[in-house]
């Protein structure tokens, strides 16, 4: 690894680290130092086709309407329609919107986004499982928000689990990329369609919402019972904090919507495969341990997975997938 370079992007992730107020000095080593050589790795192996879509030449303001606009755009770049869920969000960013989308062991943070000499990049904790979709969105949407301030050059942004970001209040940006998230995984269109059917297949008469047609539309569109409660603040099918009120309800009553909704028989969560790295990446990558100019250790180690996984993970064939990031 070139080491001017790799420091560049521990600058990039440390300066990340410090708007997160992540500390101390050696957790932030533990997470920028993994964060920062993935994305130096990504920036060697990048394709030389394929620019990254940005939404705007302008800068984009953190409001709720300009998260609604810029998800309606993405759903358009993604090639969606505006009722389907989007459960492989994080294959299709990387081909439609020439972002790579990676799966990292960070048990610190949920998720983090950054811009390396121009190259985007989105990290999402792979022990969150059903959440990475939603993590997924939100960095998205934090990166569509820096592309649009620092000339998509070297930024970054970090996002730390709930328990450790208790101390960091909340700002613009993270409310802006939430409501950017629900409004691209939950389309209001889709979302009304979807309530409809969940309700008459549920036969209810009430025209108060209730908590299991929203743990049902929850699971259809692969986010939390918390996302789908503020869609529906949003759509003024519940008052102002009914979310929180609700979500409270759930895990003093219940110990939580993903238990209540068990327990109710509802239909499992979709599948929704988390890939540890783009195809095309995968395939540069076997490229340079073919040519020894990495080992497979190095390689592995850089990706925070096993040698196993891997080479389950490389592509048999590097050649099938050259050109744009998939």
């Amino acid at each position: 690894m070139d080491p001017d370079l790799l420091n560049d992007s521990r600058l990039i992730f440390q300066s990340a680290a410090a708007r997160a107020r992540i500390g101390p000095p050696d957790l932030v080593d533990t997470v920028v130092g993994p964060l920062a050589r993935l994305a130096h790795l990504a920036s060697t192996l990048r394709p030389t086709k394929g620019a990254p879509w940005t939404a705007s030449a302008e800068r984009i303001p953190f409001t709720t309407k300009a998260a609604t606009v810029l998800s309606e755009a993405v759903r358009q770049r993604l090639g969606l329609d505006d009722v389907s869920p989007v459960y492989d969000l994080a294959h299709v960013v990387p081909t439609k919107m020439n972002a790579l989308v990676f799966s990292v062991e960070q048990p610190t943070i949920e998720s983090a986004c950054a811009f390396v000499g121009g190259l985007p990049l989105i990290m999402v904790a792979t022990d969150l499982g059903f959440e990475q979709l939603s993590a997924c969105a939100r960095e998205l949407g934090h990166l569509l928000a820096i592309g649009s301030r620092s000339n998509a050059v070297n930024d970054a942004h970090i996002t730390l689990r709930p328990r450790i970001e208790s101390s960091f209040r909340r700002g613009p940006p993270e409310y802006f990329a939430t409501n950017f998230a629900i409004e691209l995984l939950i389309p209001t269109p889709g979302f009304a369609v979807a309530l409809r059917r969940v309700r008459e297949l549920l036969k209810v008469k009430n025209r108060a919402l209730g908590d299991i047609e929203m743990l049902y539309l929850a699971r259809v569109f692969g986010v939390t019972f918390l996302e789908i409660a503020r869609k529906c603040e949003r759509a003024r099918l519940l008052p102002l904090g009914g979310a929180a009120v609700m979500m409270k309800f759930l895990d003093e009553k219940f110990g939580g919507p993903e238990k209540r909704a068990n327990d109710l028989g509802l239909p499992d969560r979709p599948s929704i495969a988390f890939p540890l790295a783009p195809k095309s990446f995968l395939a540069a990558l076997k490229s340079r341990i073919g040519a020894a100019e990495l080992s497979h250790a190095q390689a592995a180690e850089v990706l925070g997975t096993s040698e196993h996984a891997l080479s389950a993970a490389l592509p048999a064939d590097p050649s099938a997938s050259e050109g744009l990031w998939q």
